[in-house]
């Protein structure tokens, strides 16, 4: 016990006593009477409201780990008790409370290893109530660590998970996602290292193994202040990375042969696009005449190599193609949130079909709405749209902040109505105005699927966390 608290238990102790044997003031003996219950409410108070917020913080990680051990099992199907206990004992680990006198998960199964559940035990110190023991007989609960000395010396909080396992890997439902990545100036450093690690986590964990029921395919779109597009320039702007000048001049010299000269030289300009301008600007008709995106450099001038260098990659469940993808990126330049967000409806829209080609076709919308004979709809479509800080680009230059968010909020609105799923993760934020959290709050489904990411850590968990409520598993209490 604190040495003052040890304090504060003999001077009432003592009071008592005095009390006790001297009744001429009631005035004092009613000071000393209420003076107990006083304290024993206040530490009641303390003692309980740690216990709470340690409480929340268990059941969080023990969510969390039934996950970590749902898909862990789904992936390894040749060990899943195996594969699933280490993750779940692993991830616990790293999210369960600290400054506890201890916390520890059990782990168990059913016979099919298609439901796992998993109890966390974690004991709270309460040394307010503790004084308590002083005042009433009784030793710690049974299974207590050492440290609890008496019975109200600590209390003991039970939290419990279980996760269910859909056949086929995701509720019977195939699944195609668009990840859009802020590969601007500002993830320079560890930030983007990190985010190279947590998308590739998120691709682990979404294609599965077995895709011969249900398919799981994941597409990537990288944006700076432009969206590479690669080999996809020509169909989606309707003109060629090939541009041509002409220079004239008068050859020859004062007295013979002046002649006027023309010479046609080409040149390369880079795959970028920018924001699609007019009436279909925020909705996902296919490129072509009226309907065209701009090149970074019709809309510029500028023919220099664009930002950013890594090419979008439309749907695929083939992770080598999509490690490649995220291990390419590099940071630098603005941040053009708006077109971005453009860029994961285009590559989830049926729409573009002819743009992506067969292999990477989106699914049709009327598939959404259309049950399986288990009752789940026949595919999911989901964007996750990531970025660390306020949208400042359009239309390859500067834009006002305003214009930008209502431009992406817009495009937002646009996937929804469509029954596209929209999670939004919001990177380091702390340092942007209130307008991007508010931004990105708007833009997600609910606010439940708005992930403020404050640290790199964060960013990780918030990424794990969206594969896995992605991948089908789920929790039934």
């Amino acid at each position: 016990m604190p040495g003052f608290l040890k304090a504060a238990v003999l001077r009432t102790t003592t009071l008592l006593r005095r009390a006790h044997a001297d009744t001429r003031g009631s005035v004092s003996m009613m000071f000393v009477v209420l003076i107990i219950p006083l304290i024993a409410c206040v530490g009641m108070a303390v003692d309980l409201g740690r216990a709470y917020r340690v409480q929340s913080i268990a059941q969080n990680a023990i969510d969390s780990a039934t996950l970590a051990a749902g898909k862990a099992a789904q992936t390894n199907s040749s060990t899943p008790l195996t594969s699933a206990t280490t993750a779940a004992t692993n991830y616990f680990n790293t999210a369960k409370p600290t400054n506890v006198l201890s916390s520890t998960i059990s782990f168990s199964a059913n016979p099919t290893n298609t439901i796992f559940t998993v109890t966390g035990t974690t004991w709270v110190a309460t040394p307010f109530l503790s004084i308590l023991s002083r005042l009433s007989s009784g030793s710690a609960e049974a299974g207590a660590p050492s440290a609890c000395t008496s019975k109200y010396s600590c209390l003991k909080i039970v939290n419990t998970a279980t996760a269910s396992i859909a056949a086929g890997g995701n509720g019977g439902s195939n699944v195609e996602v668009a990840l859009m990545l802020d590969v601007t100036g500002s993830m320079t450093g560890s930030k983007i290292a990190t985010l190279i690690s947590a998308a590739n986590d998120l691709v682990d964990t979404i294609i599965w193994t077995d895709q011969s029921q249900y398919t799981s395919r994941v597409a990537i779109a990288p944006f700076a202040p432009t969206v590479n597009v690669g080999s996809y320039f020509n169909a989606i702007t309707g003109s060629s990375t090939t541009q041509s000048s002409q220079s004239c001049g008068w050859t020859g010299n004062w007295w013979s042969g002046w002649s006027w000269t023309c010479t046609t030289s080409n040149f390369s300009i880079g795959a970028c696009v920018v924001d699609r301008t007019g009436t279909n600007a925020f909705t996902d008709v296919a490129p072509g005449t009226g309907n065209y995106l701009p090149s970074y450099y019709s809309a510029t001038g500028d023919s220099s190599a664009c930002t950013p260098s890594a090419i979008i990659q439309p749907l695929t469940s083939d992770k080598s193609a999509l490690h490649t993808t995220i291990n390419s990126l590099t940071a630098g330049g603005g941040t053009a949130g708006a077109l971005g967000t453009a860029f994961a409806y285009y590559l989830l829209s049926p729409n573009w079909a002819s743009v992506w080609g067969t292999a990477s076709a989106p699914g049709s919308y009327s598939d959404l709405t259309t049950l399986n004979s288990n009752g789940a709809a026949k595919l999911q479509k989901y964007a996750v749209l990531m970025t660390d800080g306020d949208y400042n680009i359009m239309g390859g230059v500067g834009a006002n902040q305003t214009t930008a968010n209502n431009a992406a909020l817009s495009l937002c609105t646009a996937m929804k109505n469509r029954g596209i799923v929209v999670y939004t993760v919001g990177f380091e934020l702390q340092y942007s105005s209130a307008a991007a959290t508010t931004m990105l709050t708007s833009c997600a489904t609910s606010s439940s699927y708005f992930y403020d990411a404050s640290s790199e850590a964060a960013l990780v968990a918030a990424f794990r966390d969206i594969a896995l409520k992605i991948s089908s598993l789920r929790l039934t209490n």
